[in-house]
């Protein structure tokens, strides 16, 4: 079971083939799955295969990936220039040099400004694109997607937790208002009785129509299926939360509803100072669960 809550990054180069990449990867929970990735222009191209890499191994949340590019520096590159891309930077002057010297441009400013029109410079760029550079940046994008993972998977051992105590609370409540809930079709009778004969009307213990309709007050009193089921959903939870293959968020906010509204349809035939405070403590432990769900993927 996995949070959709989570951070990974990773980074990497070739010196081969004098780049390096470094890519980021947060999410957050959302219902379906979603992911904008932020990338530099020059690898714009290969965010079809990220976005492969990313939804092979996450199914829910709203994720943004960021990736930078940075070119590898040579030996007789100074300490000041660490911060430049100078081999990108020197093709960028040649083209700027050759722009204003072919269209008589009357500055080097002005040549300068002409190459940040979008789309103008993208020849310069060209070579980062390449096999060598595709391999480089699948395996940095996996191996960040893999750490977002790997936190998502620890913060979703955490809500398990939190999730499996609010689960035994319920159970442990539900044992507590059992015993009431089994007098209540008799205690539910007795009132009925007393209601009618307080009213001055003469009940007929052999009336077969005044006895059906009794039967099928008191009927309505029983909350053994509700119980029943709540003790099958609480098992139904466990199983989800211990698979570890698919993704347990939709199959476990799925059953805290159907726990919820047999929880309500218990407290509505049980309107008894004994079971009614035990539902509202179980209401309450139920939306904190839905909470919680709410993030797992």
């Amino acid at each position: 079971m996995r949070s959709m809550t989570g951070f990974g990054n990773a980074c990497g180069g070739d010196l081969s083939a004098g780049i390096s990449f470094r890519v980021e990867i947060s999410s957050i929970n959302r219902k379906q799955f979603e992911l904008k990735c932020s990338l530099p222009h020059e690898i714009a191209v290969y965010e079809s295969m990220l976005r492969g890499i990313v939804s092979e191994k996450v199914s829910r949340g709203s994720l943004l990936m960021r990736v930078e590019v940075r070119a590898f520096q040579t030996a007789n590159e100074g300490a000041a220039d660490e911060a430049f891309d100078l081999s990108l930077a020197g093709r960028y002057a040649e083209m700027a040099k050759a722009l204003q010297k072919r269209h008589g441009l009357n500055s080097f400013a002005d040549a300068v400004a002409v190459l940040t029109i979008p789309g103008v410079a993208e020849a310069a760029t060209q070579s980062v694109v390449s096999e060598t550079t595709e391999k480089l940046l699948s395996n940095i994008a996996t191996q960040a997607v893999e750490s977002l993972v790997a936190m998502r998977t620890a913060e979703g051992e955490r809500l398990k937790v939190d999730l499996e105590q609010r689960l035994s609370f319920l159970e442990n409540s539900l044992t507590e208002l059992e015993p009431y809930a089994a007098g209540l079709p008799k205690l539910q009778y007795k009132k009925l009785i007393d209601r009618v004969t307080e009213a001055g009307f003469l009940a007929d213990p052999s009336d077969e129509r005044f006895l059906r309709e009794l039967v099928i007050f008191t009927d309505k009193c029983d909350v053994t299926e509700e119980i029943v089921r709540l003790r099958s959903h609480f098992t139904h939870f466990r199983s989800v939360m211990e698979q570890a293959k698919e993704p347990a968020g939709r199959p476990l906010d799925f059953i805290t509803q159907e726990i919820f509204r047999e929880v309500n349809t218990l407290g509505n035939k049980a309107p008894v100072p004994e079971i009614s405070k035990r539902i509202v403590s179980m209401k309450t432990e139920v939306e904190k669960m839905r909470e919680q769900v709410q993030n797992i993927e």
